[in-house]
């Protein structure tokens, strides 16, 4: 466990009973958790020179996110559904750098700290929610414990202030 994660640990996903419904109301979480992956892990590549710290939490925040679509693959595999995720990733413009100062700037990274907060108090809004859609207690305490987690980083994020 990192300092950027609950102190709740992790329930073992061994028991999880087949519940399709349950495994189709996952899946939006499981690919919000991917995008979080991939924004943070942008985010950190583009503050790395600006903002240090900044690249530093995106960074780490990413991995701890990616133990959530990892868990929710396999609770949604465990439910009896498919974790598959089908990606068209186009590069639709490429935008080169005239030299190492590039235009992002702390309002750039102000604005990147805000949109994760919400999205971190979004995920663990909905993780609650779906805590409440089911009777097994131990996806139960896997939602809860990943809403502990979303509501830490927001924390850390509001911190953190801006560059």
């Amino acid at each position: 466990m990192s300092h950027h994660e609950s102190s709740i640990p992790y329930p073992s996903l061994d028991h999880l009973h087949r519940d399709p419904r349950m495994a189709r109301l996952l899946f939006r979480a499981y690919y919000d958790e991917l995008t979080a992956i991939t924004t943070y892990t942008y985010n950190s590549i583009i503050l790395n020179d600006l903002c240090h710290g900044a690249a530093t939490l995106f960074s780490t925040l990413s991995m701890t996110e990616m133990r959530h679509f990892r868990l929710l693959g396999e609770a949604i595999r465990r439910l009896g559904g498919n974790p598959s995720i089908r990606t068209d990733l186009r590069i639709t413009s490429f935008e080169p750098c005239a030299d190492s100062s590039h235009p992002h700037t702390e309002s750039v990274c102000r604005q990147m700290i805000k949109n994760a907060i919400n999205a971190e108090q979004t995920a663990a809004w909905e993780y609650r929610a779906l805590a409440c859609k089911t009777r097994d207690e131990t996806l139960k305490q896997l939602l809860c414990r990943l809403a502990n987690d979303e509501e830490e980083h927001a924390s850390m994020l509001q911190q953190l202030g801006g560059c």
